[in-house]
């Protein structure tokens, strides 16, 4: 009996898990011409901004209060960061300072 009732338990939490992992949404920041494409962003906890290189060189996305930072994205190449907190998280191309761009992370 009392292993029925943890089976229970286990899959009642696996499936929370799933749905929450269903729920979570990426949104794709096009680097080009040297610009972050769109400027801001909006997305929830859990939810993954992927950052796509379709410029000619090497790009960053990184953090001014350090929460990311993708290090080099080469040309052709993306790279992930998973919303924790909410806030704002303001960024830059560590290369190219005049690069800049806003993720608005909602609760």
């Amino acid at each position: 009996m009392h292993r029925s009732r943890i089976a229970v338990v286990v899959a009642a939490f696996a499936s929370v898990i799933v749905a929450q992992a269903a729920l979570a949404e990426t949104r794709t920041v096009t680097i080009q011409s040297f610009r972050f494409d769109p400027p801001s962003v909006d997305v929830k906890a859990g939810d993954e901004v992927q950052f796509v290189n379709k410029d000619v060189t090497e790009h960053t996305a990184t953090a001014g209060n350090k929460a990311f930072d993708s290090k080099s994205i080469k040309p052709g190449e993306s790279w992930k960061w998973k919303a924790g907190p909410a806030g704002q998280y303001a960024y830059n191309c560590s290369f190219h300072n005049g690069m800049k761009g806003v993720i608005n992370v909602k609760p």
